[in-house]
């Protein structure tokens, strides 16, 4: 006579919900490291509307500030001791040069109001590679972007396009630095030589309105 084999049901179904727990979770975590920590930068800064983002170089020779509130954009731009701003409000264009106290209007454009994040949107978007890096003595995470110029300081005639990369460092969540890194190739000897253009970036979620002013003093030009 056949015996009837008694097969575990029990421990079999409790094995199937452990294994596919342990699948979810793994995929869950994956899902979580593609998030890129620029990623979480840029929808802070959607999310609130209002933000502050400095980033300058060494001795802050040079150095750009975007301050955005709901929609007002004002872009403060140091270029070696020359410092002049764009503001945009209410769909209209102020360009504004201090050291002469004077300004242009340019009505009904509006075309630099979201540049910043419309470039990080690009960016993240992008895929990108992580590594680590000392700077100033302390060691930090960043992400690599291949092909990303929106940060570039100089642009030299002799610049290879296809070799332009930058790099987003992070304290925390926090964006601290960012490295545009290129090779410039002399014309005669074809030889390449790689530049690095490190800044400090700090970003801040508030701003005061009369950030949004131009100076009484000021006249139309």
């Amino acid at each position: 006579m056949n015996k009837k084999i008694s097969i575990p049901i029990i421990p079999i179904i409790i094995a199937i919900i452990v294994i596919a727990i342990i699948i979810v979770t793994i995929f869950n975590k994956g899902t979580q490291e593609k998030t890129s920590k620029l990623s979480k930068v840029y929808e802070k800064m959607i999310a609130n509307q209002t933000y502050v983002f400095t980033r300058y170089d060494f001795e802050e020779k040079n150095k750009l500030i975007t301050y955005r509130k709901k929609d007002k954009t004002l872009i403060d731009m140091y270029n070696s001791g020359e410092h002049s701003s764009t503001l945009v409000i209410e769909g209209d264009t102020y360009l504004i040069w201090h050291k002469n106290k004077e300004y242009f209007v340019y009505p009904n454009n509006n075309l630099d109001e979201e540049i910043l994040t419309t470039n990080l949107k690009n960016i993240i978007d992008s895929e990108y590679t992580e590594g680590k890096e000392k700077i100033y003595g302390k060691t930090y995470k960043y992400e690599e972007y291949n092909g990303v110029s929106d940060f570039l300081i100089s642009s030299p005639r002799d610049l290879d396009i296809n070799s332009i990369k930058t790099r987003f460092y992070f304290k925390g969540n926090e964006l601290v630095y960012l490295k545009t890194i290129y090779d410039v190739v002399d014309e005669e000897t074809g030889e390449r030589t790689q530049v690095e253009e490190l800044q400090t970036v700090k970003v801040e979620y508030e701003v005061e309105d009369n950030v949004f002013e131009i100076p009484s003093d000021y006249a139309e030009a």
